[in-house]
């Protein structure tokens, strides 16, 4: 999948710096994500990944430092200005709630209305219309969570993000629990997010799976990059 053309900076972070209390975290932390990228970022826990990725998904507030999407200098304060600036996050524990449907979690707490009540017809025709963008056949959106292996639950989640038209998509550690068939799925679909030109961060712990799907690598030591290149000249 590496070596794709990308076109135009999706996100860029730049000189970001974040303290809590005596604890520097993050020290003049910058790179960039291109449009149609998937960036890795790996580094040791306590590396400062998990941290950053919450600064740009609203979580945190950062010390100093900018953030730029599309290019154009962007305030961060909530995890609702992310989402208003096409910044969209999948956390490693799900969020998913295992007795509802899919569809049932697809829009929880954002389901369309007809009058007073849930038009559940029309939840149904999203959530077939984002599976069949994405490729994904073999979920029924009927199904009741819990009755799904975790690898499709892992898409679920990952499609529920994608009714949101995510600019940036961030996945923390998303193949943790996964088999191997899983991540075959996963990486499988990351790729066609990445053809509709779809900014991926991918935090791994994993150089294997970083070369295998991604066309960036950033890793981060104690608070700042240490290396920052294109996979293809990795070994």
């Amino acid at each position: 999948m590496a070596g794709l053309l990308t076109h135009g900076s999706a996100l860029e972070l730049k000189d970001i710096y974040k303290s809590f209390y005596e604890n520097k975290v993050l020290k003049g932390v910058s790179f960039e994500v291109k449009k149609g990228m998937i960036l890795g970022l790996l580094g040791g826990n306590g590396a400062g990944k998990s941290t950053l990725m919450k600064i740009v998904n609203g979580v945190y507030r950062m010390d100093s430092g900018e953030i730029l999407v599309d290019e154009k200098k962007v305030e961060l304060k909530s995890a609702a200005d992310a989402k208003k600036n096409g910044i969209s996050m999948v956390y490693q524990e799900l969020s998913l709630i295992p007795t509802l449907t899919v569809v049932q979690n697809l829009f929880l707490n954002d389901e369309p209305h007809k009058g007073m009540s849930i038009d559940e017809n029309e939840c149904l025709r999203r959530a077939k219309d984002v599976f069949e963008s994405l490729g994904i056949e073999d979920i029924d959106p009927k199904e009741t969570v819990e009755n799904l292996p975790i690898g499709k639950q892992q898409l679920v989640e990952i499609a529920k993000a994608m009714l949101k038209n995510p600019y940036v998509l961030i996945l923390d550690e998303p193949t943790a629990s996964l088999t191997q068939k899983e991540i075959a799925l996963l990486f499988d679909f990351l790729g066609k997010l990445k053809d509709k030109g779809i900014a991926i961060i991918l935090i791994s712990h994993h150089m294997q799976e970083i070369v295998e799907v991604c066309d960036q690598a950033v890793i981060l030591f104690n608070g700042q990059v240490a290396l920052n290149k294109p996979v293809a000249e990795l070994t």
